[in-house]
């Protein structure tokens, strides 16, 4: 049974996705999310398989809290799998109402729990009463490592996207990416989409 908690959270969580969305497609990112439990074990939480995770304490700690683990009550005696662990997922898409950053998931993922880029100080981990994962810091990490940064000021898109380059000493092997422009949405970068009424 989900807890009061639990259910005022992901309700928060759908109310920033929503906005998220909308902000997006001013942009011509269009991101369908699937509402029937079905298509998100089958598919995953949109058509085009991004994951969407509202971090509402980034601003407070500067950290982005990447979920390893979940439980929809603190009663709950065990965790079950969830956000970083998931499958069939491109896109990983986290922030707030002030800055999200956008990462091709398995560059993150990768990051996150090999370790093998910050040897001498270890990213932290974290656990609340329903959630367990690690701690990502905003800056340099998240910023470096994602493909997209984009700031809203006053729950607008502020200006354009911040494209960024992931560290070439983690990864020396990479192809060329067509995630380096907004072309992975379909959309020219400074092209600007009426979103509809």
């Amino acid at each position: 049974m989900k807890s009061p908690y639990y259910i005022y959270q992901l309700e928060d969580a759908q109310i920033f996705q929503d906005w998220l969305m909308v902000e997006l497609a001013k942009r011509g990112i269009i991101i369908q999310v699937f509402s029937s439990k079905e298509y998100q074990f089958k598919t995953g939480e949109t058509f085009s398989r991004d994951e969407i995770k509202f971090d509402k304490k980034q601003l407070e700690y500067g950290n982005l809290a990447i979920e390893e683990y979940e439980k929809t009550d603190k009663n709950n005696p065990f965790y079950v799998a969830s956000g970083i662990n998931r499958q069939n997922i491109i896109r990983w898409i986290q922030g707030n109402y002030q800055n999200v950053w956008i990462f091709e998931f398995n560059k993150l993922k990768e990051y996150v729990l090999s370790g093998v880029s910050r040897p001498n100080n270890p990213l932290r981990r974290y656990i609340t009463p329903t959630s367990k994962g690690i701690l990502l810091p905003c800056y340099p990490d998240a910023d470096k490592i994602c493909t997209i940064k984009i700031p809203f000021v006053n729950h607008t898109l502020a200006g354009g996207v911040q494209i960024t380059r992931p560290n070439p000493v983690v990864y020396q092997e990479e192809e060329k990416r067509k995630e380096k422009t907004l072309d992975l949405f379909g959309v020219r970068e400074g092209e600007d989409v009426e979103a509809a009424p």
